[in-house]
């Protein structure tokens, strides 16, 4: 309810805003915006843009948590190069993504430099909390490991994935909408010709400040709604939990 509250303020706010200024270029009104999203429903190219974005976001949420999980049974499995997969997150995550897509875009072209930025952005925050998961689950479970005496494969997926579920949802849930914000921007510096990222620089250059507003706001949308099937899903978790 104090959310709900929150965006019914946030939108009057902008309705109040959008009144004073009175010029749709610097700010529309929300009904002008919402009038515009309604009409991109009725274009076909509206659900292929969306399926070229939310097709690489998938591919960069998939193979970031494929990685992420291989660098980090490399590093149980060899303590030495956990050190040295550290050092390359730290460039992976102080870097700006203008210099990954950059250089990416010179020697990968447009199409795979996009999902390969992607990668690179969500990729640490995954590993990061992988490995912590990990390692303090190791600690905490050693006795039990120690009995079964599986394989670290094996107690990734016995005892450690069951234990992390929750977690690891969040986890899901943080890195998706990372790979949503990262995507559609990379999209849009890399100037690719399909995806919500060409529409909002297209929309740019047209100074149509309406259609960037309605576009992101089915962006916002979309992502609300997977956050809140998300967190109902981790809340019948805890409730079948505790029964």
């Amino acid at each position: 309810m104090k959310k709900l509250l929150s965006y019914v303020i946030i939108l009057g706010c902008w309705l109040t805003g959008s009144l004073i200024v009175n010029n749709d270029l610097l700010l529309p009104t929300p009904f002008t915006v919402g009038f515009k999203m309604i009409q991109l429903l009725t274009t076909s190219s509206f659900y292929g843009q969306l399926a070229q974005s939310f097709g690489r976001v998938f591919i960069v949420v998939l193979l970031a948590f494929v990685l992420a999980l291989g660098f980090v049974l490399i590093s149980l499995r060899r303590p030495f190069m956990r050190q040295f997969i550290g050092a390359i997150n730290d460039v992976f995550r102080t870097l700006p993504i203008a210099a990954f897509l950059i250089l990416s875009l010179i020697w990968f072209g447009r199409q795979a430099s996009i999902i390969l930025v992607g990668i690179l952005i969500v990729l640490p925050i995954i590993y990061d909390f992988l490995m912590e998961a990990l390692v303090r689950v190791q600690l905490q479970y050693r006795e039990v490991i120690d009995l079964y005496g599986s394989s670290l494969t094996e107690n990734v997926r016995k005892i450690f994935l069951p234990l992390l579920k929750r977690p690891l949802l969040t986890l899901f849930k943080s890195s998706t909408l990372l790979a949503v914000k990262t995507t559609i921007n990379a999209e849009v510096l890399a100037a690719i010709m399909n995806g919500i990222g060409y529409q909002l620089a297209y929309a740019q250059a047209q100074l149509d400040t309406v259609t960037i507003l309605a576009y992101s706001g089915w962006l916002v949308l979309f992502s609300l709604a997977f956050s809140g099937i998300l967190d109902w899903y981790v809340s019948r978790i805890d409730s079948r939990d505790q029964v």
